[in-house]
């Protein structure tokens, strides 16, 4: 008797699952807090902190979120609808806008796109957040490596970069490097799309 007879099935909604995570810790994380990790660590989906990160990227999705003071106000997994306040289709939303002050400057959206990518590595498949807001030359890179070789294709190994600003100090992800992997081909041998890279992003 199949899983399915029983009544058990595998066709679920995105609300309905939760992925493993791997996050990566600023100064003001609890985990640099309270003197488990250094800033500029990433912690796997097991816990363990580590300066890089490998993995395959297994493809990417588009989010949206808007913060304030008060915390998470509203989300879109897909980054087309919100949910929460305002809510409603993001593209018409002039919270997913630029906007340019009077003296000419432009100003980045309050409701940040956010990259998430699939990566499968030693820790198993998990979860990275890249946020154009402080990183988006990094999400592009990732960006393009799916798109020009197909998601499965390429191993990208990540570490961190700290960026200094006026009134801030944080980290974000660096690319050190892209490898091909194999796609499998029917008669069992595998292929390489993409060429190897090493950079610092």
């Amino acid at each position: 008797m199949e899983a399915r007879e029983l009544g058990f099935d595998t066709s679920l909604e995105t609300e309905e699952m939760s992925l493993p995570r791997i996050r990566l810790v600023q100064a003001l994380s609890p985990e640099a807090m309270e003197g488990s990790a250094k800033p500029g660590d990433y912690i796997l989906p097991d816990g363990s902190r580590v300066s890089e990160i490998v993995g395959v990227l297994l493809g990417v999705r588009r989010c949206r979120y808007y913060r304030t003071a008060e915390g998470l106000m509203c989300s879109s997994i897909g980054a087309t609808i919100g949910t929460g306040d305002p809510g409603g289709e993001c593209a018409q939303c002039e919270l997913a806008k630029w906007s340019v002050r009077e003296e000419g400057e432009r100003v980045p959206p309050a409701c940040t796109l956010t990259y998430e990518y699939l990566l499968t590595g030693s820790y198993g498949v998990a979860v990275l957040s890249i946020s154009t807001k402080s990183a988006g030359h990094v999400a592009s890179q990732l960006n393009t490596q799916i798109h020009l070789f197909g998601a499965g294709t390429v191993e990208v190994t990540l570490g961190t970069q700290l960026v200094q600003r006026p009134n801030r100090r944080y980290y974000i992800p660096r690319v050190l490097g892209f490898r091909p992997v194999g796609r499998q081909l029917p008669d069992g041998s595998s292929e390489s799309q993409a060429p190897e890279f090493s950079g610092s992003g």
